[in-house]
């Protein structure tokens, strides 16, 4: 008995080196535990793709696990008097190293600290149609991607708007949608240029009282270089079906209002082309 009391009092007493080891162990054991806990808790966040960023999750649970082991180590060194002095030198320096680091990094840090916060209230989440100020004038896109310094744009006409984090948290934005944007219908027109103004607004007409249309995104217009234009309506929808449905029907509109005036020549998908049908994801 007198035995193993001598024993558990070495194993319990940080000023032996017996201490030290069972000390060193234990705190060993539970930082691999905690982050364990922290790499299945990323992987659970990360099966919700939905939710959350693959990326950020990835590279938060990393931070984190690195983490857990600089903290207890830290605690290990001021708890082991042999090791306080040591302990008390590398929490400075770790201090030291901080501020140092921050002074050098300030935009850097502070787009993560920027997309953490939009992580947090998310005021926008992938797949929605957002429209924001840009130097070169306001820019409208589909939320592509949200990484650790930078959000990601995906414009209608195919551009890649990259934002920095802080920006995009600072700034006032406008979603245009919060649902889930699935199919962007292009359907073009042909029209002489001296008519093409009033084929447009036809057309936009049409659109907006669509049932199948979530949004219309704008009707672009192309010369060409026989004195005709393409008119290119953009519009929201649900799926593929939809936007043929949208097709077919536009035609028939387009061509029920114009087909007895023969002063306006429309020339019809069918002439020029079917209509593209763009799938956002």
């Amino acid at each position: 008995m007198a035995f193993a009391e001598n024993v558990l009092r070495l194993l319990f007493d940080p000023h032996s080196w017996y201490g030290a080891v069972f000390f060193a162990a234990i705190f060993l054991l539970a930082s691999a535990v905690f982050a364990r806990g922290v790499r299945m808790t990323a992987q659970r966040a990360m099966v919700r793709e939905d939710l959350v960023d693959r990326t950020v999750v990835m590279f938060l649970s990393q931070f984190a696990q690195i983490a857990v082991y600089i903290v207890a180590l830290i605690i290990f060194f001021h708890i082991i008097p042999a090791l306080n002095k040591l302990g008390t030198a590398l929490l400075t320096g770790v201090s030291v190293m901080s501020v140092v680091f921050g002074l050098a990094a300030q935009n850097t840090l502070g787009n993560l600290v920027a997309g953490c916060t939009l992580l947090l209230y998310r005021p926008f989440h992938l797949d929605d149609l957002i429209q924001i100020a840009t130097p070169t004038g306001t820019e409208i896109g589909v939320v592509e991607r949200l990484t650790l310094g930078y959000t990601m744009l995906r414009t209608l006409d195919d551009r890649l708007v990259i934002v920095p984090n802080s920006l995009m948290a600072s700034q006032v934005s406008l979603n245009l949608n919060r649902g889930a944007v699935r199919t962007m219908a292009v359907v073009p027109v042909g029209v002489d240029t001296a008519h093409a103004r009033e084929v447009r607004t036809a057309l936009l007409e049409i659109a907006q009282i669509h049932p199948k249309i979530h949004h219309v995104i704008g009707c672009l217009a192309k010369p060409l270089e026989d004195n005709s234009v393409v008119l290119s309506l953009r519009a929201w929808c649900a799926d593929a079906r939809a936007a043929d449905e949208i097709k077919r029907d536009l035609i028939a509109a387009l061509r029920q209002r114009f087909g007895e005036d023969r002063q306006i020549r429309l020339l019809l998908p069918e002439i020029i082309g079917p209509p593209q049908v763009i799938a956002s994801k």
